[in-house]
């Protein structure tokens, strides 16, 4: 797993916008082209608490997501130096296009993110570039721990908008409240104030084979959710600079990066299931023109 020094924005969301891609009215600049979108500086937002995708290590990031970031930026020629925090997955929409130009932050292509609604903007994604399926992380030493457990009577943790937190549960499960990441959901069930956690599959691997900073934690199939779809989200209407971003995830999905990527954050998950692992989580290149929307 590699680190890339950047020069860090720790930014909570909503603060005054003090970046040079903000204009007057708070909007990343349009151009017919998308050139001024990939002007420097562009700032991406990522995750910096997710072991595999997203972790900030004094400064230095590393992760899926950000070898993607870095693909990006070589291909598009910018310069991939300045990284924003997403402290959570409730405002990742609002921050587009002010606090960091594109997110690239385990972002679930969906049609309700597609069209915007309750109070979020609609997102222009591009992708996929990574799926996996739901899954849910518990105790090792808990009667949670085998392949689709009953979560009736359940503390269940989920992250307030994820697409997991939509999932239709059982009715007497106990909602965990008060979390605004996965790393709290993670406490909780370390701390036995929860007993799973529902998400996906992968961004759950990255907690559980992360032994020595999570000991004791598993991943288990479930009977809930489906197969997830992560997309690089642009604001909506940037129609030149969506295009040019397909043609590079396209690029991307063709090359041996993606393969060496995922071996290089998710070792023990390819070693696992070292038959499956790229069918089950490698989307196809002809997926990317039919879940993508540059409108």
């Amino acid at each position: 797993m590699k680190a890339t020094s950047l020069k860090v924005l720790a930014i909570i969301l909503g603060a005054t916008c003090a970046l040079t891609s903000c204009g007057d009215s708070g909007t990343a600049p349009k151009s017919a082209s998308g050139d001024g979108f990939f002007q420097d500086p562009v700032p991406i937002g990522v995750k910096y608490d997710q072991p595999g995708f997203g972790m900030d290590y004094n400064g230095k990031f590393s992760g899926f997501d950000i070898d993607l970031a870095e693909f990006i930026a070589r291909e598009l020629k910018f310069a991939p130096d300045t990284f924003i925090q997403i402290p959570n997955d409730s405002n990742r929409a609002s921050g587009l296009g002010k606090n960091y130009r594109m997110a690239i932050a385990t972002y679930t292509i969906s049609h309700v993110r597609k069209v915007g609604g309750d109070g979020e903007p609609p997102v222009d994604f591009v992708g996929p570039y990574l799926q996996t399926p739901a899954a849910l992380l518990v105790r090792k030493n808990s009667r949670y721990a085998k392949k689709n457990p009953d979560l009736s009577g359940a503390k269940v943790c989920t992250l307030p908008g994820s697409t997991p937190a939509d999932i239709k549960l059982p009715k007497d499960i106990i909602p965990v409240q008060g979390v605004v990441n996965y790393s709290d959901c993670v406490k909780d069930i370390q701390n036995e104030d929860a007993d799973v956690m529902l998400t996906d599959a992968l961004i759950e691997y990255g907690y559980a084979d992360d032994s020595a900073d999570y000991p004791g934690l598993a991943v288990e199939p479930t009977q809930y959710g489906q197969t997830y779809s992560y997309g690089v989200a642009v604001p909506h209407g940037e129609v030149a600079a969506c295009q040019k971003l397909i043609s590079v995830m396209e690029n991307f999905l063709d090359s041996p990066n993606w393969d060496t990527y995922f071996t290089g954050e998710f070792e023990k998950v390819v070693r696992r299931e070292p038959t499956k692992w790229k069918q089950k989580y490698k989307p196809l290149r002809s997926e990317v023109s039919g879940q993508s929307n540059c409108q």
